[in-house]
């Protein structure tokens, strides 16, 4: 039928295009914005980048070192693995700004089901004019919020708490 879109034939169409498209974008990233590429040396800068971009673990929390080195081995995430060796010498993890930005926007989506998940910080506009939360007209507390498919959910309960009022 046409018109039907195949989830499946697009994901796989997208993982052959992805080392092309990334190159493309490393390869546009370095002839227009030269002087901005900086090496992230070190887990750590690698992760904070990483975190500045808005990456997080599909529950909203951060990022772990385990995730990229997984990344590293299934998706070609673009770093170079470190190598600590007690009591004798110390290499740290290494990668670049660009490869990392280019990697990123090569993917198929911002809510990538083994990856990652973008962060839309709160109190930040979503670009369109309709409101975040809708809100039910006869919604008791102002917190309580009525989420779905384009119709209100109720709250199954809202509690409102009230400080205890003691006599003196």
């Amino acid at each position: 039928m046409p018109g039907r879109r195949n989830y499946f034939a697009e994901r796989a169409q997208h993982a052959a295009r992805a080392p092309e498209q990334q190159r493309a974008i490393h390869d546009l990233l370095v002839a227009q914005l030269p002087a901005f590429d900086r090496a992230l040396i070190g887990q750590a800068a690698i992760l904070n980048y990483l975190h500045q971009l808005g990456l997080r673990r599909r529950n909203g929390g951060p990022l772990t070192w385990r995730m990229i080195l997984r990344w590293r081995r299934d998706e070609g995430f673009p770093v170079l693995r470190g190598r600590y060796t007690p009591h004798r010498h110390r290499s740290p993890a290494l990668s670049t700004t660009f490869a990392l930005t280019a990697w990123t926007l090569s993917r198929f989506s911002s809510d990538e089901h083994h990856l990652f998940r973008v962060r839309v910080p709160h109190g930040a506009s979503p670009g369109g004019s309709r409101p975040a939360f809708l809100m039910p007209r006869n919604a008791a507390i102002s917190s309580a919020r009525g989420i779905g498919k384009g119709r209100w959910v109720r709250p199954f309960a809202v509690i409102q708490l009230r400080p205890a009022f003691h006599a003196g």
